[in-house]
Formats: C-alpha cells, structure tokens, sequence
C-alpha cells in the first residue's frame, strides 16, 4: 500500500515534528511511504527516514501568486510585462476569489502551472499540512486515491479557515482527523457536515529517539546554579513569548534568582531581544536561537514554561511531560486536553503575565515540583486507539 502525504516543507515545527513521529509509526507497517513537499527546505530535511521517497512540487513558479498581497502581484506582473499572467491573475484571483469567493478556480490554475502532470496516482493521500487550501485542494483534485484525509492541526478559531472552502471539499475526503478535541469541537462549529467524518489523532510523540536526541544535544554551559525555566516556540504573537517576557521582569522584582532561555526565531524576535536589554533582563533571559535538538535543555531545566495564546495540541507540552518537567501552560483549550491542573502541569488562571507568575511560584515550592515530577514519571503516552482508527480509514 503507497501512502502520499502532502507537507509545505520541513522546516523546524511543531507539523513537522508530528509527522516524523507518525511516519515513523508508519513504516513498521507494511506500507510504502512518499512525502510530497511544496519546496525542499528545512531543518528536519536530515531527519526525513531514508526509507520515505520524496517528491518537490514546482512551488516556487506559484509562490508569490499564492502567498503575496493581490496588488503586489499585479504590480510586478505589470512590470515585468507578463501579460498573459497579468490577465489571468486578475481574472481568478481578483474577480473570482475576491468578489464571488470562487476558490477552485484559481487553485485550478496555480496547481497547473506548478505540477508537471496533472493528477498524481497514489492509494492514500493525506493532507497533513492542514489547514492549508493548496495542499488541500491537490489532494481532493489533483491526486487519485482510493482513501483521501485531511489533517487539522490548529485552532480554526484563531487561523484563517474558511469554512465554505472546506464544506465544499469534504466530500472527496474520507476522513478529518483533527489533533485535539477542541479543534474538532471548532469544526464542528463551523458545520455539522463534518461530523459523520472527524476523528481526534492526538501528535505522537517519539519516545525513544527523544531519549537519543537528549543524549547528544547540547545543553547548559554558563555553569549557573539557580532556577533555570525554558520556554521553546517561534517568536509571534500566537506563541506569547512577549508575555514570558513580561513574567521574567515580574520575577525579577520579587527578587527570584533565575534565568529565562527561550529557544525559537520569529518575527518578534528583535522585539523580544530590544525589550529585554530595557527592562534590565539581559542576564537574566538568554536567546538560544532555533534549535533543532533542544531537548538536552529541556532535560535539564527546573520549570518549562508554554505561554501560547493559542495552539491546537502543543507538542511541546509531550515533550516536557515525557522528560518530567514541572510544566506551566497558559490556559487555553488545547493544553487542558494534556494538563491536569496541578497533577501533571500547572494550567494558569489567564493569558497574563502575572497569571504565568503565580504558575512559576507554585513550583518554588520543593514539595510541588517533587510531586509533579513523581506523577508525571508513571504517566504513559500512547497512540495506539489512533492508530487503529487511521487503519481502519485507509483499509
């Protein structure tokens, strides 16, 4: 059996991640595998399995029609003379999608200017990168399967996620699988159309190579003896790194000794950087970088902080759970699907910095983290309903 999975690329995310761990999962099973990339980049290319064949789609030719600003577009195909593009774009991405939200049409056209054939044969196609209308629109068109799926990573409340695009397409999908069941509570909320077909799949979390990776990574060198909290996600608003930023100068003032490393980039990234060095943080918050092995760091931290404002699993929370961290999340839906306040991981009362702050200071106390660490060390986490579910869609 050929299985066909559609990603953007393999750059260091939380999607990418879940996808190593389930094609991993995967390949014990008697299947041929095929990864099939909008562009050959990333800094998980090197951990893609020999055994998975990789196809690049002709992306670039489309990327800016896809992804710029509509007027840009058409500045640019003006200057450069493309007529004929200039004409076309006008036509299906401004009357069309503009106007009458006709979507098909012009994915119609990027995907056929961007593929080389025009369908591609497999006997599952997933689209795991989702949502994502591209990738989403060449599996239900553009590929020929006998099993088709569609994966749901985030919170369509907090994305854009156009629910007419996705109602008109669930037809030709046998299944949504969906990583949390607030996400599927949200899609459900969108339409009840996809109820008879939504599944939660919970992110796996590859046990045994987080164990190797923690070995052989690098970690703490400033040989500092105090608290040391972690928190690791890209710099954007989504993730809240600028309200971690805000519960280090709290903590600072009530005179905790401590360091704050954060590892990601973003956009905020300067942002965070400059605001640190005005708030009389840059001792005390240390910009590790994006990291693709950071797990040795968070083997050794005292507390791992998630200050997310939104996320649809959070796959960092396994990760921290898996190394038995004191964990301090905000209090959004997804981490309350991982958290059990108190018991596994301290859910805040908010999204505010002093919210995190009161989370930081319960695990002061000795007895707290001791009893969340003995907790989380006899917690067991498994996909294997999941992944029977998953078979039964595809056989």
């Amino acid at each position: 059996m050929k299985i066909s999975l559609l990603l953007i690329n393999m750059n260091l995310g939380g999607t990418e991640k879940a996808f190593l761990s389930f094609a991993n999962e995967l390949l014990k099973l008697d299947v041929e595998l095929e990864l099939i990339l909008l562009e050959y980049k990333g800094e998980l290319l090197g951990r893609i399995p020999k055994e998975i064949n990789i196809k690049v789609l002709e992306y670039a030719k489309v990327k800016n029609l896809f992804e710029n600003a509509p007027l840009l577009n058409l500045r640019v195909l003006l200057k450069q003379q493309q007529w004929m593009l200039f004409v076309q774009y006008l036509f299906y991405r401004i009357v069309l999608v503009k106007f009458f939200n006709m979507k098909f049409p012009f994915y119609k056209w990027l995907s056929n200017l961007m593929l080389a054939s025009k369908t591609h044969a497999t006997d599952v196609a997933i689209a795991y990168a989702g949502p994502h209308e591209l990738i989403s629109y060449l599996v239900s068109e553009k590929i020929v399967a006998r099993k088709k799926i569609q994966w749901i990573h985030f919170d369509i409340s907090k994305v854009s996620f156009d629910s007419k695009f996705y109602t008109k397409i669930a037809e030709k999908f046998n299944q949504f699988f969906v990583v949390s069941n607030f996400v599927k509570q949200q899609l459900l909320l969108s339409n009840q159309i996809f109820e008879d077909k939504t599944n939660v799949f919970y992110n796996y979390l590859p046990t045994y190579n987080l164990k190797k990776l923690a070995k052989i990574g690098i970690s703490y060198n400033d040989n500092y003896k105090g608290l040391r909290i972690l928190s690791i996600g890209r710099f954007t608003v989504e993730k809240g790194m600028d309200i971690a930023l805000k519960t280090a100068g709290l903590l600072k003032k009530s005179k905790v000794d401590f360091k704050w490393y954060f590892v990601g980039d973003g956009p905020q990234k300067n942002s965070l950087m400059n605001s640190a060095k005005l708030m009389g943080l840059e001792n005390d918050i240390i910009f590790l970088g994006k990291l693709e092995n950071p797990y040795n760091y968070l083997k050794s931290c005292d507390i791992y902080v998630q200050p997310s404002r939104q996320e649809g699993f959070g796959i960092t929370i396994s990760e921290a759970k898996f190394f038995n961290k004191p964990i301090v999340v905000t209090n959004i839906p997804g981490f309350k699907e991982q958290i059990v306040h108190k018991e596994t991981g301290y859910i805040c009362k908010g999204l505010h910095a002093e919210n995190i702050l009161e989370g930081i200071k319960y695990f002061l106390d000795e007895k707290n983290r001791t009893q969340i660490i003995s907790n989380l060390a006899i917690y067991k986490n498994g996909n294997q309903t999941e992944i029977k579910e998953f078979l039964k869609v595809i056989d």
